[in-house]
Parts: C-alpha cells; sequence; structure tokens
C-alpha cells in the first residue's frame, strides 16, 4: 500500500481536506491553532457588549443585576 489513500464517503468518493472547518460552532484548523477562533470569538463578544450599552446606562435594575446578567450574556458568549 502506498501512502494514505484518504477518507472516503460511503459512495466512494473522496473527502474534500480543507484548510479550515466549522464544527458544532467552532473552526477548526489543518495546523490546529486557536488564535483565529478566539479572534472571532472576542468580537462577536464586544459586537454584544456593544449592543448592551443601552441597557446598562438606562435600565433600572441594580447592579447585581447587571452583572448576573454580563455573567450570563457574556460569559456565555465568550465560552462557548
Amino acid at each position: 500500500m502506498q501512502g494514505n489513500p484518504g477518507i472516503k464517503y460511503k459512495d466512494g468518493t473522496l473527502v474534500r481536506k480543507v484548510e479550515e472547518a466549522i464544527y458544532i460552532g467552532v473552526t477548526l484548523t489543518k495546523n490546529g491553532k486557536l488564535q483565529q477562533e478566539i479572534r472571532k470569538r472576542t468580537k462577536d463578544t464586544i459586537a454584544t457588549l456593544k449592543k448592551l450599552d443601552i441597557f446598562w446606562g438606562h435600565s433600572d435594575c441594580s447592579r447585581r443585576q447587571k452583572v448576573q446578567v454580563m455573567n450570563a450574556v457574556i460569559r456565555s458568549k465568550i465560552m462557548y
């Protein structure tokens, strides 16, 4: 046997090789580095923070409630 013939679908066609792919919402790269995924999550989280500016400045919620919102929305956004 010479080399790796590649992974095939059930019908025999070869699975296409790519540099990166999205799997369960996470960008996986060929080299396994996470910098691109971290940048994307940071960018998405900052956009969400900006959307919450109105809430932070104009709601009648206590500081404790605002922290709870931040933990629920922002932490989950950056972690998952």
